[in-house]
């Protein structure tokens, strides 16, 4: 399965996944709350498949990371996280990311058949 298609499947298997955390209330508070091993092991995936459809450098990725990093698993935590992680999915779903190194070498790409359809007009089959 091509690498687009297995982070399309994976971005919808974690949105269908949100609805099987279980959530408890809190007896001293009154919150609601995922044990760690279920919200965890769910954001763990889901700051992996950011990670690799948008880079460590990209608004998603950090601003997962910095939800994560402070969530512990109340709902109003988990709340912003699934609310990254549905923006994320949202823009990658809808096709509107594009790497810089995509768009770069689509460009150095473009500049390689120009130089070789102007080497074949001059009679440089050789170099083209």
């Amino acid at each position: 399965m091509p690498v687009l298609q297995q982070l399309i499947r994976r971005f919808e298997e974690l949105e269908a996944e949100l609805s099987g955390i279980k959530w408890r209330r809190s007896e001293s508070s009154g919150s609601s709350y995922a044990t760690g091993d279920e919200w965890r092991r769910w954001a763990t995936s889901a700051m992996r498949l950011i990670h690799r459809a948008f880079g460590e450098t990209s608004p998603h990725y950090a601003n997962f990371k910095a939800v994560c990093d402070r969530c512990v698993g109340y709902d109003h935590d988990f709340a912003e996280l699934k609310g990254v992680f549905l923006g994320a999915s949202a823009d990658y779903l809808g096709g509107y990311v594009i790497s810089v190194e995509t768009a770069i070498s689509g460009e150095v790409l473009g500049d390689f058949v120009a130089m070789a359809k102007l080497a074949l007009a001059d009679g440089h089959k050789d170099v083209a």
